[in-house]
This record gives C-alpha cells, sequence and structure tokens, in this order.
C-alpha cells in the first residue's frame, strides 16, 4: 500500500544430510500502483471565459501522467492532450444547454498503470434574447403591450432598466421579471419619443448580450379654435374658424349640430370651419346655437376634441291683439302685444295710419313687460273708412313689421230720398226713393 517501490528479500538456505549448504538471498523489488491527484475540484465556467490551469500530480515519485480531452460537438477550445498540467484554456458551448469536457487522466510508474482519474470541466452557455419584435408605437397615456422575455436557455432570468427623454413619464424604470408589463406612458411634448429598455438576460450565472427593446410614445395633438365663440344676426355669414394645433401634421375633422338654426355646413375636414350664411328658423323668436364639434389625429393619434359655437340671434317676432276691427266714429281700440313681443325688442313702434303721431313703447321693467295701449280712430266723412296699422319691433338684428285693419264708420248721415208724386187724389199711392 506504499506509494514508493519497497523489497521483499527472500533467504533461501541449503541442507543435504543433515550438512548445512550454501545459502543465497533473493530480493523482489515489488513497484506501487500509482495515482494521479488534481490540484483543485472539477470547474464549472460560462461559455467563451477562461478556465484555471489544473496541476497533475502522483504521490509516487516519478509516475508519469498523461491526459487525453473528451467533448460534445458544440464544446469548442479544448485542448486535445496533455501531460503534468491542464493548462487554462478558452472553452465555448454553443448549444443552449450546460456541457461538460472530460479530461482522462492516467498514470504509469516502471510500466505499472496506475488507477485512471477523470478531471470535469462544465461549460455553461450564454443565453441568448430570441424575442423578434422589439419596437412598439403607442399613443400617448395609452397602454403599451407587455413584453413577454424569452432566451434560448431555460430558466435565464432578465434583468432590465429604462432610460427615456424628460419629456416622457409614467414608464416603470427597471425590473427583475420575465416581462416588462403594460404602462401607460405619457409625452408631454410636441414630438415622438421613446422608452429604451436594456434587457440583460442570465443563466446559471452566464450573462448573455443585451437586447434593447423600444416603445414610442406619439404625442396626442392640442388644439385651438379662433374664434372659440361668436355671436350674429339671423341671415348673416359668420366668421371663419381657424383650427391650429401644437403638431404641425395634425388633420382635423369636424361636424355641427344645430339647434333652431339652417344653413350651418354639416361636416368637415381640414384647419377652417369656412363662414357659413346661418339663418335662425325659431317660430318666436328663440336664441339658435351652431355647435362645431372638432377633432384633431396626429400620427394616428386623436386628441381632445374642441368645441366653437355659433350664437344665431333672432329678428324680433311680433304680432298685436285688437278690442274690435270695426264700429263706429270715433272708434276706441286697444291694442296688447305682450304675449305676442318675441326675440326681446328693444322698442315697439305702432303706426295708426291714421295721419296721428305714431306710438312708441318700450319694454317695462317688470310685467307686463309691453302695456296695452288704446288708439281713437275718427271718421268725418259719410262712408266707412278703413286704416291699416301698422307695428314694427326692433332689435339689434333688424326690424319685423306686421299689419292688420280697422274700419270706421262715418258718425254723420246724409239722408235724402225722393217721392214718385207730391200731390193726387185720394187714394194717394207715392214711391219712395233712398238716396242717403
Amino acid at each position: 500500500n506504499s506509494n514508493n517501490p519497497l523489497t521483499v528479500t527472500y533467504n533461501i538456505g541449503t541442507t543435504a544430510n543433515n550438512c548445512p549448504g550454501q545459502s543465497v538471498s533473493v530480493n523482489i523489488v515489488v513497484n506501487p500502483s500509482p495515482v494521479v491527484q488534481f490540484s483543485m475540484p472539477d470547474q464549472t465556467v460560462c461559455s467563451g471565459f477562461t478556465t484555471q490551469s489544473v496541476n497533475l500530480s502522483s504521490p509516487t515519485a516519478g509516475a508519469v501522467i498523461s491526459w487525453i480531452s473528451n467533448s460534445p460537438n458544440a464544446i469548442t477550445g479544448a485542448l486535445p492532450s496533455g501531460g503534468n498540467t491542464i493548462p487554462a484554456q478558452i472553452l465555448f458551448n454553443s448549444s443552449n444547454i450546460p456541457l461538460q469536457v472530460q479530461y482522462n487522466a492516467s498514470v504509469n510508474f516502471s510500466n505499472c498503470p496506475g488507477t485512471a482519474n477523470a478531471y470535469i470541466v462544465t461549460v455553461n452557455p450564454t443565453p441568448y434574447i430570441i424575442n423578434s419584435d422589439t419596437v412598439q408605437t403607442v399613443c400617448s397615456n395609452d397602454s403599451s403591450a407587455v413584453i413577454n422575455l424569452t432566451a434560448d436557455v431555460t430558466g435565464t432570468i432578465f434583468t432590465w432598466s429604462a432610460s427615456a427623454g424628460a419629456n416622457l413619464s409614467g414608464f416603470l424604470p427597471a425590473g427583475t421579471n420575465n416581462n416588462i408589463p403594460s404602462q401607460s406612458i405619457i409625452n408631454n411634448s410636441n414630438v415622438s419619443d421613446t422608452v429604451k429598455y436594456t434587457v440583460v438576460p442570465s443563466a446559471s450565472g452566464c450573462f448573455g448580450p443585451p437586447q434593447i427593446f423600444k416603445i414610442a410614445v406619439n404625442p396626442r395633438p392640442v388644439i385651438s379654435l379662433t374664434p372659440d365663440s361668436q355671436a350674429i344676426c339671423t341671415k348673416t355669414t359668420s366668421s371663419a374658424i381657424v383650427i391650429s394645433s401644437n403638431i404641425a401634421t395634425t388633420t382635423f375633422a369636424w361636424t355641427s349640430t344645430s339647434y333652431l338654426v339652417s344653413g350651418a355646413q354639416l361636416s368637415g375636414t381640414g384647419n377652417l370651419i369656412p363662414p357659413q350664411g346661418l339663418q335662425n328658423t325659431s317660430p318666436i323668436a328663440d336664441t339658435g346655437y351652431v355647435s362645431y364639434l372638432v377633432t384633431p389625429t396626429a400620427n394616428g393619434c386623436p386628441g381632445q376634441d374642441l368645441s366653437a359655437f355659433i350664437q344665431v340671434n333672432p329678428t324680433p317676432v311680433v304680432n298685436f291683439a285688437m278690442s274690435t276691427a270695426s264700429g263706429c266714429s270715433p272708434l276706441y281700440v286697444s291694442f296688447a302685444t305682450n304675449t305676442l313681443a318675441f326675440g326681446n325688442p328693444d322698442s315697439l313702434i305702432f303706426n295708426w295710419g291714421d295721419g296721428t303721431t305714431n306710438t312708441v313703447l318700450h319694454p317695462n321693467p317688470i310685467q307686463p313687460v309691453w302695456s296695452t295701449i288704446t288708439h281713437t280712430f275718427s271718421n268725418s266723412t259719410f262712408t266707412a273708412v278703413t286704416y291699416t296699422i301698422s307695428l314694427t319691433a326692433s332689435n339689434e338684428c333688424g326690424d319685423t313689421t306686421v299689419t292688420q285693419t280697422v274700419t270706421v264708420q262715418p258718425n254723420n248721415v246724409d239722408a235724402f230720398f225722393t217721392p214718385s208724386a207730391n200731390s193726387g187724389c185720394e187714394p194717394l199711392t207715392i214711391s219712395f226713393y233712398d238716396y242717403s
């Protein structure tokens, strides 16, 4: 059991007829069975890294040591053979699983082979990210798609970190998940900006090359309307509405909604809502409106809708009621307008049609807004006279005039008749002819 050669001596004596003869000694040298030892335990390295040098030795002085390597086809860089040292080597594993290089060492002493031994170097593969879709584009404040990270080596873990421009907010700065979660990233500028995620894979302590994933965030357009409100009179033309945006490439689509107004263009595109001739259609002179809803879009991202309003003011709608439309002179007629004047007229003017002075009414601060008035019509002739009364209502948008008539019978009667005879015998029959 020694590590060194040992000598066994056999002393041989001879005797014949009780007579001792010559003795002889025979020495037999017994060589040990050598063993091989390694200066360090088996190693594990990452693909592309250098192994540590390993010294091979034997307790048996003078033992001769040699080794040959055995490795899979996916391993490159392994030296094929050597002696007392397994030198440092750069080993590459082109597969996606751990593989081993086996260095089979043999030892010999004085033609006595020893016990063979094997030294193992495990080479872990380099993980590579295999995602094909590394770029996505979203609109500001929309949810990005989840990025599920995959690698060619089972059990790969991922570490990622983000970098972005100062105009972006709401993104996750870093993580160690096997995915980059969905997130709502806000772009506060008027140009597209990008969040870049640098993802580093690792498996069994071996790091692979980083992969860049990009989320491009397009801004949403912010628009203004000039003017955003205006008031016009019925049957006049509105001012053009200019649409502007903080993003030069913005496109615009707009629709209109009308209330008591005709003439509004229903829809359109472009950065101008053109002038339009608008008419208030209210039968009682209510205020009409047109609302234009503008929807902006830039690079596929819709912005916040914005509305412009046009108020279409009416001309007055007016009429009057009379207490009577005919009678004898002098004829006293009452005129009422309080429930028949619409459109906020600032004055009502009665022209009596009889040559007398017009009567001008102004609205009262309390009810009734419009006072009831009386006018006396006279007829000094001997025949009926018809007067045409006109009422004109005025406001900032114009005048409206309506008319009615009054017939006045005369108060003077010119009676005249002639008899068929002035005298005669009894019985006297006379016919009378009326000329009054």
